[in-house]
């Protein structure tokens, strides 16, 4: 079991190999034939970031003092009920939906940001019928590619921390599926 700089370092090691692969498949020219381009790719990397230094499975800790929170700062508070919710190395450690679970609860928090900030506005101005937000996003100009790279890049980022774990894909399947 790795600790929180053990995990960033084992991340970091993956992805320069993963990023020396890309480098040497564009040298020879297999990026393009795989439709792999620099977009994707930084997609990836980005994505993988976040997951390693910002959306790691070890944010199900409420109270203690994970690395990833000391990267959010002040807006780790922001994460102490995510911890509350889930019980570490329980479902938020899982392959599939543990990164589904930061993934959900980030995005309810920044919707739950946005609607304070509209009913602060609204309130102080007293013109909230006013407000427009054009919070589009137009998602069909994206490559479908950009956004599979992201998503395999955040994923990957997780899975490299619960190999680094030593929690393995299967994790958890004997309590659902075997009797006791």
């Amino acid at each position: 079991m790795a600790s929180g700089r053990g995990h960033e370092r084992v991340n970091f090691t993956f992805l320069f190999v993963v990023l020396a692969g890309y480098g040497l498949a564009h040298h020879y020219n297999l990026t393009s034939e795989w439709g792999i381009s620099q977009s994707v790719a930084a997609s990836f990397t980005f994505a993988f970031l976040v997951g390693t230094l910002l959306l790691t499975p070890d944010l199900d800790l409420a109270e203690s003092h994970v690395l990833a929170k000391k990267h959010w700062g002040v807006l780790s508070l922001l994460w102490i009920p995510y911890g509350y919710v889930f019980t570490h190395r329980g479902l938020s450690h899982s392959w599939i939906l543990g990164p589904l679970t930061r993934l959900i609860y980030l995005s309810g928090l920044v919707g739950l940001i946005g609607v304070i900030i509209y009913m602060i506005i609204g309130y102080t101005t007293g013109r909230s019928s006013d407000i427009t937000w054009d919070m589009s996003f137009d998602f069909e100009s994206q490559p479908p590619l950009v956004w599979i790279g992201g998503i395999v890049g955040f994923y990957l980022s997780q899975w490299t921390h619960l190999l680094a774990d030593g929690v393995l894909p299967w994790h958890g399947f004997k309590r659902i599926f075997c009797k006791r």
